[in-house]
């Protein structure tokens, strides 16, 4: 009986140990990293409206454009622990100007939780401020403060930017200014108006009494205790002498105070007015809108101190909100988490007379070093801008650029910073989810084309198959597709690479049955409209032009019978089109088709000189086609003008050079051979027209319809912008000018620096004879979602 209790306790001192290990390893990481979808995606989709919520860190390589290129490195955060992961797989970027509108959009594949591209700015971009936003499908489905939005200046900088950084803000802490208590204010001013001995300026009352001198603690950002009186007004006299007013003060209401200067903890204390309703309180903080705090609020001589672990909140603005039982806010104050941060450190090596060698290191908290990769930029500018400049909120909070600061005092300067901006960087408590009840925006998984099918007849189809084939420079594939009962095609999950054609076809007598066109609908239809009839109406409001699609018969009321009249006509020759350049070649190289016994496309090649069809009774995938008197390559083939992707199979005797076979299959899937007119080979010097596309022969192929009855085929054609293709720094670079090198401000760009085992990487710069300080901005993000970021300068 003794050795059965003896074992019993021993099973369950295995038991609390293991159970103990767990919670050890729960509380004390950030949280598991999975591979595969985290354990906080695998829930119902409406709970994973609050489970997945994405946030995006957008780095650029810089904010002042000079040239036509703006380069970025982009990281996908998920869930409540906000790993580097993303289940969308489309990345949205968008340009737009100062009033909102969009004058780009692109689209980006999200690869291992990155994005690496760059923005085309159109041509003739006015000079100006605008926003670079960017943003996931799924996160349309909350408010847009959870966006990421970045400002940027293309040309030279405006009187408004100078106008914003001139502005002074005098901001009390969580919002309130509570008469017999002390009150934390915070101060900012442009740097260049903060006194010669380092004080921002001076508390006075309304009769110009000196009450305290408030001190910079870093340029243009202060802090000063204020205990207001009753009926007396406060304002901050700067050294030019002019004064600006506090708030006024008031006789009841609730203060929050935050000490957040110890890494793991924050020290909240909560107090009450005397004249305040004694009610239960609440104290909440979310992040990005996602709850990861909440704590009653139990008050002793109206007084509550909170403790808040930060180790169990990702890195981000947390916003803390006083609420009362009906959920009413009463008042709020942000707070910095820096959660799991990477160090960052830049060191020169050694120089020449023609670069200079660095060396950027990674390490974790406990200074162990990281392999990782790292987006780094490295800017000229034409003047030293002052460390800590408040010119981006996050960057100055995620900023480890001065070494000689302790972690103490650099939480003690974010906490200023907080303050300073908490008008423009809040969250509010309000519900942030569209539609609590359904996902409108689901998640992306590729791209998508929506819209009413039609054929050249103008008769919606309905229920019916269309056959769509891509083409670009990478490939060319044919699918197909059904339209619903309305007449709506849907293609999604698309993965297409740059700008493609696609041409959508179905089954018909002739080419204006055949050939399709799409109608898109726009994006916030496709999402936001209920029901179909909905949509239509929206359209037809919108003046899509839908009402010109449906045929009515022909209303014969009212109607003024005209006079007999004589008619007379006469036969109308139908004249050929001619050959596309004004390039024609020999008789002997074109073929017309027989319109009362049309033969195949592949007969009629086979009777061109220099031309083999093999496979002429196989089906259409077995046929090739060579053209022997080409200098070599595949075949290309162009219909009414619009040249195909090109197809190369095999060569001749599997040789490197010589001719090569190319499938008819994308030829004869694009067109009947009861359409054909004629078709030319175009050979040597005929068909440099197409470069070296050309150098296989050219067979071109004219329909009866685009010459003698004007139809174009290019209505069943859709040009869609595709995963827009990133080019190299380095390429771009070479591409400039010696005038654009000089003018462009970013000396170095490489969003994929790799560190190696012991955290480290070598950076050669060239040496400029600008002799200007340059700026060095690098981000990195592990899989964690730890993130390091450095701002520093060379001068």
């Amino acid at each position: 009986m003794m050795k059965t209790n003896r074992l019993h306790c021993i099973i369950i001192c295995i038991c609390l140990s293991l159970s103990f290990q767990s919670f050890s390893q729960n509380t004390t990481q950030k949280g598991p990293y999975l591979p595969e979808i985290p354990h906080y995606l695998q829930v119902p989709q409406i709970d994973s409206l609050t489970a997945m919520r994405e946030h995006i860190v957008l780095q650029l390589a810089n904010e002042q454009i000079s040239n036509d290129q703006l380069f970025f490195k982009a990281y996908l955060l998920t869930g409540p622990l906000q790993n580097r992961y993303s289940n969308s797989t489309v990345l949205h970027i968008e340009l737009q100007d100062n009033e909102g509108a969009i004058i780009k959009k692109q689209f980006h594949k999200i690869d291992n939780g990155m994005v690496t591209g760059n923005i085309k700015l159109p041509k003739r971009t006015k000079k100006g401020a605008y926003t670079v936003k960017a943003y996931t499908q799924w996160m349309k489905n909350f408010s847009d403060i959870a966006f990421t939005q970045k400002q940027i200046q293309i040309g030279p900088s405006t009187d408004t930017q100078t106008a914003t950084e001139n502005r002074v803000t005098i901001t009390p802490e969580g919002g309130a200014f509570l008469q017999q208590y002390k009150n934390k204010i915070a101060f900012q001013i442009p740097s260049q108006l903060v006194s010669k001995d380092g004080f921002i300026g001076t508390i006075t009352d309304a009769q110009g009494k000196a009450i305290t001198k408030v001190k910079a603690y870093a340029p243009g950002v202060g802090i000063a205790f204020v205990e207001p009186e009753e009926n007396i007004r406060y304002f901050l006299k700067l050294e030019d002498n002019t004064s600006y007013p506090f708030p006024e003060s008031q006789d009841e209401g609730y203060l929050i105070q935050i000490n957040n200067i110890e890494p793991s903890v924050a020290n909240i204390q909560v107090i009450r007015s005397e004249k305040s309703v004694k009610t239960p309180l609440k104290l909440i903080g979310t992040l990005r809108g996602i709850p990861y705090f909440e704590k009653n609020v139990s008050f002793s001589n109206n007084s509550a101190i909170i403790k808040l672990d930060k180790e169990k909140i990702p890195k981000g603005m947390l916003e803390l909100q006083l609420i009362d039982q009906e959920g009413a806010q009463l008042v709020n104050r942000p707070i910095w988490i820096d959660g799991s941060p990477l160090q960052i450190t830049w060191n020169q090596i050694t120089s020449t007379s023609e670069e200079m060698v660095y060396k950027i290191k990674v390490t974790d908290q406990n200074n162990k070093p990281v392999k990782t990769q790292v987006a780094l930029s490295v800017i000229q500018e034409e003047s030293t801008p002052m460390a800590f400049e408040n010119t981006d909120l996050l960057n100055t909070l995620e900023s480890q650029s001065d070494p000689t600061i302790n972690d103490r005092n650099r939480r003690f300067l974010q906490d200023m910073y907080v303050l300073t901006s908490s008008k423009n960087n809040t969250y509010s408590t309000e519900k942030t989810i569209k539609d609590q009840e359904k996902v409108i925006f689901p998640i992306q998984k590729g791209l998508e084309i929506t819209g009413y099918a039609y054929d050249l007849n103008n008769s919606l189809l309905e229920n019916t198959i269309i056959q769509v084939m891509f083409t670009n420079q990478d490939e060319v594939r044919i699918e197909e597709a059904t339209t619903d009962k309305d007449g709506i095609l849907r293609l999604k999950n698309l993965q297409i690479n740059g700008e493609t054609n696609i041409v959508f076809r179905t089954q018909g007598e002739d080419t204006k049955s055949r050939l399709v066109t799409l109608e898109p609908i726009q994006e916030f239809m496709q999402n936001s409209i209920k029901t179909v009839e909905k949509a239509k109406k929206t359209i037809i409001e919108s003046e899509a032009k839908i009402n010109t699609r449906t045929q009515k018969p022909f209303d014969t009321e009212g109607s003024e019978l005209l006079e007999e009249v004589a008619l007379s006509g006469r036969k109308t020759k139908k004249e050929e089109k001619p050959s596309l350049y004004g390039v024609k070649p020999p008789n002997s190289r074109i073929k017309y088709q027989d319109p009362e016994r049309p033969r195949s496309i592949a007969q009629m090649l086979s009777e061109l000189p220099g031309v083999q069809v093999s496979g002429v009774g196989d089906l259409n995938e077995a046929q090739f086609i060579t053209i022997t008197s080409s200098s070599g390559g595949p075949v290309l083939y162009v219909i009414d003008g619009i040249p195909l992707y090109q197809d190369n199979n095999r060569r001749i005797g599997g040789v490197l050079s010589g001719p090569s076979t190319s499938r008819l299959r994308p030829l004869v899937d694009m067109v009947s051979s009861s359409d054909v007119e004629r078709i030319e080979l175009l050979v040597g010097t005929d068909a440099a027209m197409y470069g070296a596309r050309g150098a296989g022969g050219v067979i071109v192929v004219y329909t009866r319809f685009a010459s003698g009855e004007n139809i174009s085929r290019k209505k069943a054609q859709l040009d869609f912008q595709g995963y827009e293709p990133a080019i190299s720094f380095e390429e771009y670079q070479k591409s400039l000018s010696k005038r654009e090198q000089k003018n462009d401000p970013v000396v170095y760009w490489n969003p994929s620096v790799e560190t190696d085992e012991n955290g480290e990487a070598i950076i050669k710069l060239p040496i400029s004879s600008e002799n200007m300080p340059l700026k060095v901005k690098a981000t990195t993000i592990n899989k964690k979602g730890d993130i390091g970021v450095l701002h520093t300068l060379i001068k």
